[in-house]
């Protein structure tokens, strides 16, 4: 076999040889590579962490090719890509376009990749008077592709064929970005450069010590993590379901005024980070499907102030009291547009899978869709317990990946434009996944499933079709996913045997006072949404309904510490939540804890009495009591979880006053408007502010008599099956009443008829 090498490819490989041979392994230094640091900046970081002789070879492969990297986007051109040949039969699996970078013609091959959006894909924006805006759009789904250049080893493309070419390639080293350019009639695209600037380092708000739990190890049964050696070396990855992760992306006023106050535009931005974010995750089996976006179009929702931290916290008050009750997610991520220099992002650590929801906050100011990704994809990492790979814990393991830059991995504490997880990262993941309090990932919910192809007998049901049960048979589908003739319905709590039950038969009772039973419509097979009574409306001993709970603090002692405790004397919570400390405060102001004004204590943490039980659970959880006069105030502090053991939002503190953000505000707060008159004195208001009337008025107002029920929950129709019942019995009482005096009258007329003969 005869192998021709060009005089350039020569002189490559024997540079290449020299830069190997000169370049000491990790436990000589790194002189090699600083050598060649002036050539190719931004490629190797020798001050960071040591690297070995195939990071030297790939940062002189990258000078000698032309392509050096200097500052940020130190490198863009207008260009116009060309598509290379058409789909197969209209197929879009695989497309190919030429791409000129830099004065090189480069052929990128791209494979269809699946894209996790929800179905129903909802789009909340604000009117000007701050009422929720709730679109579905279509989203193309088609379009997201990864793939290699042609003839450049180790080359990365990740690109959308949405509305022309978006997206991120890799070529020796170098890191490009290309979009469209706007109103452009020729295919033109903007090609740049995506690099760091140096002088201005960015770093993740987590600190590693905080999120740590230092008795994690002696808790968690042996996992893969031990599978490291002293020396770093690979974990051998054992086969693992696909895990599914459910992302909410909110975009702050900041964010969509950098987006030019445009909602489609900054949403196609959104797909393209969790395109990414994808590409970065995949080696996991881990996929990111994006669930919703919520836009502040006209002004922020929470305050967002000039600490990171503090945004934080408020906005996951925001998450916990509003996201989580709008739409089912497992990480909400808030992209704020505003400058916070020196950082790019900030979560809460690890806290999927648990009673309140996980969020983070991002910086998302940059051009660069690459960056602000790879934020993003950092920020979720910690709320998957991810540790920094520079981390003290980390120190004696030799994190590494498969970037250019040794040490520089997603996880890094500062910014890097490395697209890969670190072996020690790998690690921790699959320890992640292998406690049983991290199943929420497996559960394919409908927001999590792709949107299915129409296949008839896949058992999921595609656009194209009525109905699919796969290789069962069932009475109301056929073989054709189509519904069998005469057949309504198949499936549903308001179908029974292929059509719609009646209207007003129950499909979901109220599961509390502050809850509202939903009735068949007679036209769906689907019961209506779930409704709650309006926030504010009264409950039980002068209490108040917030987000379908009457809110006590006696209820909530008993969920936390049996049913025999009780709330504790109001003097409990004003000598322990005015201390500032752990065991009793009002929240965190930054690093430290607020002690409680006078008139916000019964806001703070919960304090119960009558303690006969202690919690259960398998988290680390300290019951802290404290002795007052003759009463032991007792509170409980779980590490992973802010809220356990506070006072919840829409308790009673006061008259006419509720806890919001461990603050006793006024109830005017809740905007509640249900007074009597709004339904005739024969209802309540529910959650979308309608009148719920009770049986025998019907909606909208309840002035007149009717069915009852609402316009959103259907109707408590007086033809329900009970009372059908009762009519049949009625007209069954009344016949044999009839037939019996029939038959009285007739023996009665023929004795006297005999009487008469006689």
């Amino acid at each position: 076999m005869v192998i021709t090498v060009s005089p350039r490819g020569l002189l490559l490989l024997v540079l290449v040889a020299l830069a190997m041979s000169s370049c000491p392994g990790a436990g000589a230094g790194n002189w090699g590579c600083a050598n060649y640091r002036g050539y190719c900046r931004a490629v190797c970081y020798p001050q960071e962490n040591p690297v070995g002789p195939k990071d030297c070879a790939e940062g002189l492969v990258c000078c000698i090719s032309g392509i050096s990297e200097t500052t940020k986007f130190s490198y863009s051109e207008v260009i116009v890509p060309r598509k290379l040949e058409a789909e197969v039969d209209g197929s879009k699996e695989a497309v190919s376009y030429v791409i000129k970078i830099e004065g090189h013609y480069y052929g990128v091959h791209l494979l269809r990749k699946k894209m996790y959006v929800a179905r129903n894909f909802p789009v909340f924006t604000y009117n000007t008077r701050g009422d929720l805006i709730t679109d579905y759009p279509y989203i193309q789904d088609d379009c997201f592709y990864t793939g290699y250049v042609e003839d450049v080893p180790g080359s990365v493309a990740v690109l959308s064929t949405c509305s022309g070419l978006w997206g991120y390639l890799k070529i020796y080293g170098v890191d490009y970005e290309i979009e469209p350019v706007a109103s452009s009639s020729s295919f033109q695209h903007l090609l740049y450069r995506a690099a760091l600037e140096e002088d201005s380092p960015e770093r993740c708000g987590v600190i590693d010590e905080d999120m740590r739990d230092p008795a994690a190890e002696h808790r968690d049964p042996p996992t893969v993590e031990r599978q490291l050696g002293k020396d770093g070396d690979e974990v051998n990855l054992l086969y693992t379901s696909t895990r599914y992760l459910e992302l909410y992306l909110i975009a702050d006023k900041a964010k969509f005024l950098h987006e030019n106050a445009n909602e489609t535009l900054l949403t196609r931005k959104m797909l393209q980070y969790v395109h990414l974010m994808n590409y970065m995750f995949h080696p996991f089996g881990l996929r990111v499907s994006l669930v919703g976006v919520e836009i502040w179009t006209e002004r922020d929702i929470t305050a967002i102030t000039p600490h990171l931290n503090q945004v934080l916290e408020l906005f996951a008050d925001y998450a916990h009291r509003v996201l989580q009750h709008r739409l089912h997610f497992d990480l909400a991520e808030l992209m704020v547009g505003g400058s916070y220099p020196g950082l790019f992002g900030l979560s809460l650590g690890e806290s999927l899978c648990k009673h309140h929801p996980s969020v983070a906050v991002v910086k998302a100011a940059s051009r660069s869709v690459l960056y602000d990704a790879l934020s993003m994809a950092h920020e979720t990492g910690h709320s998957l317990g991810f540790t920094h790979d520079n981390a003290k814990a980390n120190v004696s393991r030799s994190c590494y990946c498969n970037c250019t830059c040794g040490g520089r991995c997603i996880m890094s504490s500062t910014n890097s434009l490395c697209t890969g997880f670190s072996n020690c990262t790998r690690a921790e993941y699959y320890n992640l996944i292998s406690k049983q309090s991290k199943r929420c990932l497996l559960d394919i919910s409908q927001a999590k499933r792709p949107k299915p192809e129409s296949k008839c007998g896949d058992g999921v049901v595609g656009e194209a079709e009525e109905c699919d049960c796969g290789s069962h048979t069932e009475k109301c589908c056929q073989s054709n996913c189509l519904r069998k003739p005469g057949a309504r319905c198949v499936f549903g709590h308001c179908c029974k045997q292929c059509q719609f039950l009646k209207e007003g038969r129950l499909c979901r009772e109220s599961s509390g006072e502050c809850d509202l039973p939903e009735f068949c419509n007679g036209t769906s097979e689907l019961c209506p949404e779930d409704m709650i009574k309006q926030d504010g409306t009264p409950c039980s001993d002068s209490y108040l309904c917030f987000q379908g709970k009457c809110r006590k603090h006696k209820i909530q002692c008993k969920v936390l510490f049996g049913q025999e405790a009780e709330k504790a004397p109001a003097f409990c919570y004003e000598t322990v939540n005015t201390k500032g400390d752990r065991t009793g405060h009002c929240g965190r102001d930054g690093m430290f804890f607020k002690k409680c004004k006078k008139s916000d204590v019964m806001c703070g943490k919960l304090q119960c009495t009558n303690i006969k039980y202690i919690p259960d659970t398998d988290k680390p959880i300290t019951v802290v009591q404290d002795t007052h006069e003759d009463y032991v105030c007792w509170t409980a502090i779980l590490k992973d979880d802010m809220d356990v053991g506070t006072v919840q939002d829409g308790t009673a503190c006061d008259r006419d006053k509720m806890c919001l953000n461990r603050t006793c505000v006024n109830i005017t707060h809740l905007n509640y408007n249900c007074n009597p008159t709004k339904c005739n004195n024969r209802g309540v208001c529910n959650s979308n502010k309608n009148c719920h009337c009770d049986h025998g008025w019907a909606p909208p107002d309840c002035k007149f008599k009717g069915y009852g029920g609402s316009i959103d929950s259907g109707p408590i129709t007086e033809h329900s099956d009970k009372d059908e019942d009762i009519a049949v019995e009625i007209v069954i009482g009344v016949s044999i009443t009839v037939l019996a005096l029939i038959a009285v009258i007739t023996h009665r007329t023929r004795q006297s008829t005999c009487k008469r003969q006689n």
